[in-house]
């Protein structure tokens, strides 16, 4: 028998037996070492169905995986679940027939027992190489990767969170069609969806699927969310340049903003939609005037904790129309704001640098406190007072 071969049946090996054998192994005094784990994580399976072998993505499942060393050889182990007993122990015996110790019979005797059994695995293994075939139902399974999570409980806590439910992802949908189609109006994701799942993630976990590519944007060589979103959805993990849906759960510089899939002309609906982490929707240090489609006359907004630049990266993003980056802004609270690419955003403050007089109506002081050279009070249809922002501003307080 194979070491693959024998590898993949101990992974479908019943937890009692293994264990039992893996005492009797050790039971002389033999020294075992741990060199990985029991790691626990996810396992990316791509599946090749029984009837026409083709193959597709099955989807994410959690494994637990261990590797050790006994009388100086290495034996490895991957078992489906967070079981950190039963995986150890297969690699136990996995080292154990390596190195041809007295037990090695007995190994091969249970995994003979276990060949027929359901969801066995089936086929010759490739000697010395690592298993990871599976059978599911009659279905070939290979994992592709394996995706360490430091706490499997937190991890599975996590996809749970993350996993919406159709009234949830629905409620999601409507706060982006609401906030795309009235451009700068502030609307919000369901109240049970905020909280343990980042805002900016939302968007994604209501609307990807298998066929949808999908990015995270996280801290340097970090996949915690990114790891989250694959397992909930099932999406596939793709480059930022290939997302279709893309979000970030850090701060984004400017130039990361236009890099998302833009589509073409003849097919701008293969352009992204791109959700981005701000700490609020007003009371920014610039004012941007929005126009266009969905924006009745003109609207200004002054959202906080966008980079530097945005404007500018933000038009490059969308200069190709009708293919372009669709952007959401969301805020911890779950508020959320849309600049689709139909959009025209303008600098307010950059106009009135150019000598452009501009007229805006504010309902917020301290943006009044920034941007206004003069401040005109209107009640009842006329005006009330007028002069310098200090003066007036302190005379409303």
């Amino acid at each position: 028998m194979s070491r693959g071969h024998r590898c993949a049946l101990l992974a479908e090996a019943e937890r009692a037996e293994l264990i039992e054998l893996t005492d009797a192994c050790i039971a002389d005094g033999a020294r075992v070492r741990v060199l990985v784990g029991p790691e626990v994580g996810c396992v990316t399976a791509q599946v090749r169905e029984p009837v026409l072998a083709q193959r597709f993505l099955l989807g994410d499942v959690l494994a637990c995986r261990a590797e050790v060393e006994l009388a100086g050889r290495r034996g490895w182990a991957m078992r489906l679940g967070d079981d950190r007993a039963a995986a150890p122990a297969a690699a136990v015996l996995d080292a154990e027939a390596q190195s041809g110790r007295p037990r090695t019979a007995e190994i091969d005797a249970l995994c003979e027992t276990d060949r027929g059994a359901p969801g066995a695995a089936g086929g010759p293994g490739v000697g010395g190489a690592r298993p990871d075939r599976r059978r599911i139902r009659g279905a070939d399974v290979t994992a592709l990767e394996m995706v360490p999570a430091a706490d499997a409980a937190g991890t599975a806590e996590l996809v749970a969170a993350a996993k919406l439910r159709p009234a949830q992802a629905q409620g999601v949908f409507r706060a982006v069609l609401d906030a795309l189609a009235r451009p700068g109006t502030v609307t919000r994701f369901p109240p049970d969806v905020i909280g343990v799942v980042p805002s900016a993630l939302l968007p994604v976990l209501a609307l990807a699927d298998l066929g949808t590519g999908v990015h995270v944007l996280e801290e340097d060589g970090s996949r915690h969310w990114s790891d989250v979103v694959r397992v909930a959805t099932n999406a596939p993990a793709v480059p930022l340049e290939q997302a279709r849906l893309a979000a970030a759960v850090r701060p984004v510089a400017a130039e990361e903003i236009p890099r998302p899939a833009r589509g073409t002309a003849d097919a701008p609906e293969d352009g992204a939609v791109l959700c981005l982490p701000v700490t609020a929707l007003e009371g920014g240090p610039s004012a941007w005037r929005l126009s266009g489609p969905g924006v009745p006359g003109e609207r200004d907004i002054a959202p906080q904790g966008v980079p530097e630049g945005f404007v500018a990266a933000r038009a490059e993003a969308v200069g190709g129309f009708p293919a372009g980056v669709d952007l959401l802004l969301a805020t911890p609270d779950g508020r959320v704001m849309g600049l689709p690419r139909s959009t025209t955003v303008t600098i307010v403050a950059s106009l009135a640098g150019q000598g452009v007089a501009v007229l805006a109506v504010f309902h917020d002081m301290d943006a009044i406190r920034r941007l206004a050279s003069r401040v005109v009070f209107v009640g009842d249809g006329r005006i009330a007072r007028q002069g310098a922002p200090d003066r007036m501003l302190e005379a409303a307080a």
